[in-house]
């Protein structure tokens, strides 16, 4: 699946807040990349797919996460939308084919972070905090 197919698949299944949120993490994601040396479209479809289960609620999450076999620890079952990037990333790999080991880390931990994060994890972390829509302090 291509980069347009992604973006008008996901647009289709997310508000249209979310939706523009996603595209300005995209164009700063990209901007991060070239800035930094990472792979551009690496950052571009990191970027696209890193919220695509943010929507869920957290009854949801949970659930797809329990059905996924994806483990949460103490906190994100505290929090469980603390969940939407590992689920994003279960779910970048079923539905779109993503493979890339690096581009699902980006995603997996867009919002909680991890130690020795690398460049494109922390491309996509940053991006996700500073795109142009964002409106806090």
């Amino acid at each position: 699946m291509n980069n347009k197919e992604i973006a008008e698949q996901i647009k289709s299944s997310m508000s249209s807040g979310r939706y523009q949120h996603t595209m300005g993490v995209v164009e700063t994601a990209v901007k991060l990349a070239e800035l930094y040396g990472a792979e551009r479209e690496k950052a571009r479809i990191a970027a696209l797919l890193h919220d695509i289960a943010r929507e869920f609620g957290s009854d949801r999450i949970r659930q797809l996460c329990q059905q996924s076999g994806i483990a949460a620890d103490e906190v994100e079952k505290a929090v469980p939308d603390l969940l939407h990037g590992k689920l994003a990333a279960h779910i970048a790999a079923k539905n779109y084919g993503v493979r890339d080991g690096e581009i699902l880390d980006a995603i997996r931990f867009h919002t909680t972070g991890r130690r020795k994060m690398t460049v494109l994890d922390k491309i996509i972390f940053i991006a996700d905090m500073i795109e142009p829509g964002r409106d806090f302090p």
